[in-house]
């Protein structure tokens, strides 16, 4: 299944698609969709959007956007010039997002244990 966007619905929707910097943070957004299970970036959610997408960076140690060659996060006023950003992804709930941050968690304290005992050894 295709990721599906539309970024019309964004106050100023020229803004978010030009070349650059621009460009480069509302497709990190468009993925970000899909990593936080919120489809849409509204007024409504946008505290949740941020927050989970803050709790993804947190649990896998870096932002998605790299600007000037390093990762850092997306602001909050540069995730309310994308309020009106449309995907195709399906909203979850908190509880289900949080299980999945739990399973990334636990899998990483996974590895380093796993990584641990070859080093005993």
């Amino acid at each position: 299944m295709s990721l599906n966007w539309d970024t019309t619905g964004c106050k100023d929707s020229e803004k978010v698609r030009e070349d650059g910097l621009e460009w480069t943070i509302t497709e990190c957004l468009i993925w970000y969709t899909m990593a936080v299970d919120l489809g849409e970036i509204t007024e409504k959610n946008i505290e949740e959007f941020y927050t989970r997408m803050i709790m993804f960076d947190k649990a896998n140690e870096g932002g998605m956007l790299i600007d000037e060659g390093k990762h850092r996060h997306i602001t909050l006023a540069e995730l309310k010039e994308r309020i009106g950003l449309t995907t195709n992804v399906s909203n979850k709930t908190k509880i289900q997002f949080g299980k999945r941050i739990a399973s990334i968690l636990e899998e990483k304290a996974k590895r380093e244990l796993r990584k641990e005992k070859a080093r005993e050894k």
